[in-house]
């Protein structure tokens, strides 16, 4: 994950710009490739909430597909820091670079528990395979 800094003055609609100069096979050596990077934009909105999603445990960390991952975390008031209950989160994974979004609430104590199920590859007999 990268974080990005955003002055205090920008505006609530910005573009956000990812630009990799040049992909290198074999860096420093002999047989060193290179071809010129890629660049990508994406919209944001930028909004003040009154609370933030905070996670807690991903358990296991690593997963062949074969198991459940359990997503735990919590909402966390901004002005005091207290965990928040009954709220709404968006929980966003993100796996072979893609993007599932998950609405997940938290209970009475503020906390979350979300139980991720991999995707797995296709059957070999499957005409997508």
């Amino acid at each position: 994950a990268t974080i990005i800094d955003v002055p205090s003055t920008a505006p609530d609609d910005v573009t956000v710009r990812l630009s990799i100069g040049n992909v290198y096979y074999h860096l420093g050596r002999d047989t060193q490739v290179s071809m010129t990077g890629l660049a990508t934009t994406h919209a944001v909105n930028l909004e003040e909430t009154a609370y933030v999603g905070q996670l807690d445990g991903i358990d296991p960390q690593t997963s062949t597909g074969d198991t459940d991952i359990t997503i735990t975390g919590k909402a966390v008031e901004c002005a005091s820091g207290d965990p928040l209950g009954g709220v709404p989160l968006n929980l966003i994974v993100t796996n072979a670079g893609f993007e599932s979004k998950f609405p997940v609430y938290t209970g009475s104590d503020g906390s979350f528990s979300h139980a991720y199920t991999p995707a797995t590859a296709l059957p070999a007999s499957s005409p997508c395979a």
